[in-house]
């Protein structure tokens, strides 16, 4: 991994996007982009399993948490957030004309 340009991952199981640059990741949630501060990026590129106990030697590089993230580039990031985004107005205009139009239904008229 370069430590001079940003890294960009899909987490497998949720289908969010997280970007990292040396030590520091955020995650892409509501339409912006959060800094990691509970490490969720971290324990799964490291493989933390924190269901074991303390002091088990499973508790770090478990492989099975390591496939829960996959490196991805940017070109596949942005495609994703941007279709997110899409998805996001398309919700938005479809609940703001749906109550226009219940308005306008009750008294149809030319504005």
């Amino acid at each position: 991994m370069e430590t001079n340009k940003l890294n960009y991952y899909r987490i497998t199981a949720t289908g969010k996007i997280a970007k990292g640059y040396s030590f520091y990741y955020w995650v892409y949630r509501r339409g912006r982009w959060e800094k990691d501060r509970k490490n969720y990026v971290m324990d799964k590129i490291c493989g933390y399993d924190s269901s074991e106990p303390e002091g088990s030697p499973y508790g770090f590089g478990s492989t099975s948490v390591m496939d829960e993230i996959e490196s991805i580039s940017y070109e596949e990031a942005m495609e994703i957030i941007g279709s997110e985004i899409v998805s996001d107005l398309i919700c938005r205009w479809a609940d703001q004309f749906r109550k226009e139009k219940e308005e306008w239904d009750k008294n149809p008229e030319w504005p």
